[in-house]
């Protein structure tokens, strides 16, 4: 950017990065993190990211969240709807129409494998709790910004679990 910014004469803007990490949820088998990481390379605004960090500590080992599930596929199956009623909701609560419409510029309910995916402990012992992160521009506008939705692990998400993690998986009530 800089060679370029003098080659072309236009003003150089000043690159950021910040990444945060905080911790969701520690178990006896597993630590689970969450980050928000906000860059800037000289465009319009700013964007932020996430990141997660699911560690296994008896396998001395990070696993990506969904990796707990027996696949993406039975994953999504088993969190679809209760992931797209999240988003409307989210979205009427800010005062947002959700767009139904399949043509539309934006996403109605795109894949949660798509997307981060934190999980969170109500007791500090099981897994029994679920974050999905939504970037911008995903179902909205960036003026929408990121949304957060919170998923119930439910009997069907915790059949999706492959039988290692079963144990260490419970259904929140």
């Amino acid at each position: 950017d800089v060679k370029n910014s003098k080659e072309n004469d236009y003003p150089l803007r000043q690159h950021v990065f910040a990444q945060k990490w905080q911790l969701v949820a520690q178990t006896p088998r597993f630590l689970s993190l969450s980050s928000d990481i906000e860059t800037y390379t000289g465009g319009a605004h700013g964007m932020v990211n996430f990141a997660t960090l699911l560690w296994d500590k008896e396998k001395a080992a990070s696993l990506d969240p969904v990796d707990i599930f027996t696949s993406k596929a039975a994953y999504d199956a088993a969190v679809s709807k209760s992931f797209c009623d999240g988003i409307a909701a989210a979205k009427r609560a800010k005062g947002i129409e959700p767009n139904e419409a399949a043509d539309g510029v934006f996403e109605s309910c795109p894949k949660a494998s798509d997307h981060i995916l934190w999980l969170g402990s109500s007791d500090g012992k099981l897994l029994d709790r679920l974050t999905i992160g939504i970037t911008a521009y995903v179902v909205g506008p960036y003026v929408e910004g990121n949304y957060r939705i919170d998923v119930p692990m439910n009997s069907a998400l915790k059949n999706a679990v492959k039988p290692e993690y079963a144990a260490f998986v419970g259904v929140k009530r």
